[in-house]
């Protein structure tokens, strides 16, 4: 069912497009599963501004507990992290 809704939504201006991923995020929340977030990774990196910020934030929730790995994971998207 999410994937039908991926199909049908303009990404840039979609709030559905921010519900399936905080959807995914709770239902995947601290498993470290992040497969739909991997398999749908184009998709999802089209979000801009507030999308890209829970875009982010679910994959850290995905994460959680897990702090090794998540600092990992997340470290591209901190600041500086080009340096």
């Amino acid at each position: 069912m999410i994937l039908s809704y991926k199909d049908k939504t303009d990404v840039k201006k979609s709030v559905v497009h921010n519900t399936v991923n905080v959807c995914n995020a709770y239902l995947q929340a601290g498993t470290t599963n992040d497969t739909f977030l991997r398999e749908h990774f184009e998709w999802s990196a089209k979000a801009t501004h507030w999308g890209r910020f829970t875009f982010i934030s679910c994959l850290g929730v995905i994460h959680k507990g897990n702090h090794t790995k998540s600092r990992e994971l997340l470290k591209p998207y901190f600041p500086g992290a080009s340096e």
